[in-house]
């Protein structure tokens, strides 16, 4: 099966974001976390950072709160265009995934890389179960 890449700086991206996240338990040492981790959007999906919680709330309030911020390649590598006046950026943010046929990591479905599964996502658990890729470098 052939995909389709955007090309970008030389690299070819999966879609029009830069960056996507997922959403899956792990660990960090022994001590059982959530993670949220920060790929490249790119057809190797090169992971960039994680960001381990205590609990599923606290990934979710922090997922909400940087989300919405990747950068777009549509938009010159900034962030989406929300008007001023809209107080939840990440609903609009995520309306803009659900016109674009993408989701958000809130949902738990995995990026993953198309050799795993030819439509680059799966609903696999604990797809990132593993150690701590950086402290969070971005």
């Amino acid at each position: 099966m052939s995909f389709k890449a955007i090309k970008y700086k030389g690299e070819d991206y999966r879609d029009d974001r830069l960056f996507v996240l997922n959403l899956t338990l792990g660990k960090q040492g022994d001590i059982p976390k959530w993670i949220l981790r920060t790929y490249a959007n790119t057809f190797s999906l090169r992971p960039v950072s994680d960001h381990c919680f205590d609990s599923k709330e606290e990934a979710v309030r922090y997922l909400k709160s940087v989300e919405y911020q990747v950068p777009l390649i549509s938009n010159n590598g900034n962030p989406l265009n929300i008007p001023a006046e809209v107080e939840n950026k990440w609903e609009y943010f995520n309306e803009w995934l659900k016109q674009k046929n993408l989701f958000s990591a809130i949902s738990e479905m995995q990026h993953c890389p198309y050799h795993i599964d030819e439509r680059g996502y799966n609903f696999m658990k604990n797809y990132a179960h593993s150690e701590i890729v950086t402290d969070g470098f971005e």
